[in-house]
Order: structure tokens, then sequence, then C-alpha cells
């Protein structure tokens, strides 16, 4: 979403990551919307923000112009910072994972996650759309090296049929993951009353 406040330089407190914020996978996608979340006049907690992002992270967002033309902008950690801060608090900017797709192979992970953003100062969902996370392990705790993310086409606000795509591509692996989830379930289930004789 294109942002609408003032530009201006924002300090960000050195503190120290928090385990369950960096942990897992989860962990830190859970935070990131966090961080950035909070009500009209909250200031966000860009401390524990930045414990999240790798040093020489990329925010990439897209978007079109009237022509309709697809528009990539590129912006580092403290670039996002001063062009958010004074929007994301003004105007009570809030954003919620809808669900999410996660890839992984060794260190190296990807994260597809359905979102919906919320002014508080109007009550309105005002974007829908999808975060693209790639992140890395580094033996101890994983770490965000970029983020893109893409927009749907359309108004939020028109009769709930802005989202369905975000919405769809999420819940649709939630529920193929929950479906997976309850398969290895029952398999270490069985295997275990099988371990003690209570299978044939």
């Amino acid at each position: 979403m294109e942002k609408q406040g003032e530009k201006r330089h924002v300090e960000v407190p050195a503190v120290a990551a928090r385990p369950e914020d960096v942990n897992s996978i989860e962990g830190i996608v859970k935070a990131s919307y966090e961080t950035i979340s909070g009500g009209v006049g909250v200031p966000r907690q860009w401390g524990r923000d930045r414990t999240l992002f790798a040093a020489s992270v990329r925010y990439i967002s897209l978007s079109k112009s009237k022509a309709g033309e697809v528009r990539a902008r590129t912006s580092d950690y403290q670039e996002y910072l001063d062009e958010s801060d004074d929007f994301l608090v003004k105007q009570g900017f809030t954003e919620v994972e809808l669900g999410r797709k996660i890839e992984r192979f060794g260190n190296v992970a990807t994260v597809l996650s359905g979102y919906e953003g919320k002014v508080q100062s109007i009550g309105k969902v005002v974007t829908r759309g999808v975060n693209i996370f790639s992140l890395y392990f580094d033996g101890k705790r994983w770490w965000i090296q970029t983020m893109l993310w893409d927009e749907e086409a359309g108004k939020s606000d028109s009769g709930g049929t802005v989202g369905a795509q975000a919405v769809g591509l999420c819940s649709h692996h939630f529920r193929a993951n929950s479906a997976t989830t309850r398969r290895k379930r029952r398999a270490s289930h069985r295997s275990k009353e099988a371990s003690q004789g209570g299978l044939p």
C-alpha cells in the first residue's frame, strides 16, 4: 500500500532478539506482523522489529501506475521505516495474517503469507495481498533477508470480494497442512501402539 504520511528519520533502539521471535519460521513471521501494528498514536516496536531482519534486508513493493504498468520499488530497512512510521502511527495501521504457506530447503525458506491491512482511524480494511518472506537460518536463529509484497486489485470495501485470492490461497494450504498434520499424528499414534503391542 502506498504510504501517505510524512517522511522523517526514525531512531531504532538496540534491543536483544526474543528467542520466541527468531527460533522458528512461524515465530519470526508472527513477530513481523506484531511489530508494525498498533492503534492510533501507538509507537511501533522498531527495536524488536530490527532484530528480525538481516543487516542487508531489502523491501520490495509492487504497485501499478494509472496506466497499468507494474512498478517495483526497493528500499533498505531505514528507508522503509522513515517512509512508513508517520502513516502507521498516525492512522493506526494494523496488519494481520490470513494464512501462510512455507517452503523450506536446508537452511533457507520462503513464506507466502496472505495479509489484511486495516486503518484504525477510519475503521476500514484498506488492503489485502500476499507478503513473501525470504529467510535463512544461521545455525542459531532465523533471519528475514527480503520482503516482497503485492496487493490485490480493487477496492477493499467492495462487499468482501477483494482478498479472495489471498485468503483462498492461504486457506487452501492451511487445510492441506492441517490434513498432513492429522495424518502424521495418526501414524505416530499407530506406531506407538504397535511398539506397545496394541496392534497386530
